[in-house]
C-alpha cells in the first residue's frame, strides 16, 4: 500500500498518514504527532456534534436570573476517539471536513477488522 495522507483540516493542520501497517496523526493545534499500529487499535468512534444540553440550560437559568438577554445553545464539536492498548486518544475536529473524516474512520475500520 501507498502512503497516504489526508488533510482533514489545514489551519491549524490536522493530517492523518495512513501506512500499511500504522497511522500517524499529525495535531498542529496540540502540537502532537502520533503514530498507531492498527493491530494495537480497539476501537475507532467519530462522534458527531451535539448539543450540550447541560452548559445550554445552566446558560438560559443565569441568563434568566440576571435578567440578560437570553442563554446561547452550546454545541460540542465532532470528535474522533481512538481506544487502543492502554490509551484513549480524543481529537477535536472543529473545522474538519466531515464526510472527509467519515470515508478516513471506514478505511481505518477496514484495517483494523482484516487483520
Amino acid at each position: 500500500m501507498e502512503t497516504e495522507k489526508i488533510l482533514l483540516r489545514d489551519k491549524p493542520k490536522l493530517e492523518i498518514t495512513l501506512e500499511e501497517n500504522e497511522f500517524e496523526i499529525f495535531n498542529e493545534e496540540k502540537q502532537f504527532k502520533n503514530v498507531i499500529f492498527y493491530e494495537n487499535i480497539n476501537s475507532i468512534e467519530l462522534i458527531e456534534k451535539k448539543t450540550n444540553w447541560f452548559v445550554t440550560s445552566l446558560s438560559f437559568i443565569v441568563g434568566f436570573l440576571f435578567e440578560s438577554v437570553s442563554g446561547d445553545l452550546y454545541k460540542d464539536s465532532n470528535k474522533l476517539i481512538l481506544n487502543h492498548a492502554n490509551d484513549r486518544i480524543e481529537v477535536s475536529l472543529k473545522h474538519c471536513d466531515y464526510e472527509k473524516t467519515k470515508l478516513l474512520v471506514a478505511k481505518i475500520k477496514s484495517k483494523i477488522y482484516n487483520k
